[in-house]
């Protein structure tokens, strides 16, 4: 059970309240926060067209089929390296950040997507996965990711509102640029809207799973990945 201290915090808010209340401030705390890292310019632009080019030509020989998604292993080709390395130093960091004590991590899967005009994927998870992320090789914006809020609960009562910011929301969009990476909890459901473009969305999508113990023993809920 982590406890929350009194004391000025990089998630919390103050505001004065008031003679109207005998306590003077009021501190905003941001409980169970639910995490998405944006990466831009993560990688060489010469990494990106050797990628774009392996991917192209695997995607050439199905006939250009539609809603195209690669095989699960690219990750293990020479011209993947550099998202590779990406994808697993910049996951240890931000598991060392959240203060997760991790012995490793692994690439489960790391495959490219095909989308052009008209086609979608829909709400999904990335179940038996801790971290999952996307890497956009090439968009021009036109359609980007959405994400659901995971508490159902929150939309019971929806009051009006003044303008959508991401506290009062339950659907958030980001942008997908090219050369920008975005990394999310694999339970945290997401889609692709209907693309609209006539230019292709391309983009490679990746799953990281822990490695070595997880939990503690003496709760009696640990396992060993």
């Amino acid at each position: 059970i982590a406890k929350y201290k009194h004391t000025k915090l990089y998630n919390q808010k103050r505001y004065r309240l008031g003679k109207i209340y005998k306590w003077g401030d009021m501190i905003e705390h941001k409980c169970w926060p639910t995490k998405i890292f944006e990466i831009p310019d993560a990688i060489d632009k010469s990494d990106i067209d050797n990628m774009l080019n392996v991917v192209y030509k695997i995607w050439s020989k199905t006939g250009g089929i539609s809603n195209w998604q690669s095989s699960f292993d690219l990750h293990l080709l020479p011209e993947f390296k550099a998202l590779r390395d990406f994808v697993l130093i910049t996951n240890k960091k931000l598991l060392e950040q959240m203060n997760y004590d991790v012995e490793d991590i692994s690439i489960t899967g790391m495959w490219a997507n095909v989308l052009r005009k008209g086609e979608t994927h829909s709400p999904h998870t990335h179940s038996n996965n801790f971290l999952s992320g996307v890497f956009y090789l090439y968009s021009d914006e036109t359609t980007g990711i959405l994400f659901h809020d995971p508490r159902v609960q929150t939309e019971q009562i929806v009051p009006r509102k003044k303008k959508n910011t991401p506290e009062n929301s339950s659907v958030l969009s980001f942008k997908s640029t090219t050369n920008t990476a975005i990394i999310f909890p694999s339970w945290l459901t997401h889609f692709v809207p209907v693309h609209q473009s006539e230019q292709n969305r391309m983009s490679v999508s990746w799953n990281i799973q822990l490695k070595g113990q997880v939990g503690e023993h003496h709760d009696f809920q640990s396992a060993n990945f």
